[in-house]
């Protein structure tokens, strides 16, 4: 039983070093001609295939439920963290930042999705 939730391990290391990062100030800022959703949506979808890992495989199926949860967690822990932004030197909490790391979670869990399947019948086959 226990040995199913390692599979959020990676997940929660993953997030660890998002928020490491985001605990350091800014000593540089970028042109306005360049968004940073980019970025935000490109990490977030890393977050969110890690956490379709770990709830894929705890969560029994149909598999609707660890997708919804997948997505809520993912884009609470986006939320948190531009929450936690407010409260660092040089650091913008944008709430534009959390809509494209929601984005993000919804495109990690649809590259988890496809791995999934692609894996599933590669092993049928």
């Amino acid at each position: 039983m226990v040995k199913k939730y390692f599979y959020f391990l990676p997940a929660l290391l993953y997030y660890s070093l998002v928020f490491f990062v985001s605990s350091q100030s800014l000593s540089f800022s970028m042109p306005v001609r360049v968004t940073d959703k980019i970025p935000h949506v490109l990490e977030f979808m890393v977050m969110g295939a890690l956490l379709a890992l770990g709830y894929f495989h705890v969560v029994p199926p149909p598999a609707r439920l660890s997708i919804v949860l997948t997505f809520l967690t993912g884009t609470l822990l986006g939320a948190l963290d531009e929450f936690h932004q407010k409260f660092v030197a040089g650091r913008v909490s944008d709430p534009r930042d959390a809509a494209a790391d929601a984005v993000g979670v919804a495109l990690g869990i649809a590259v988890y999705w496809y791995w999934q399947r692609k894996k599933e019948k590669r092993q049928a086959a």
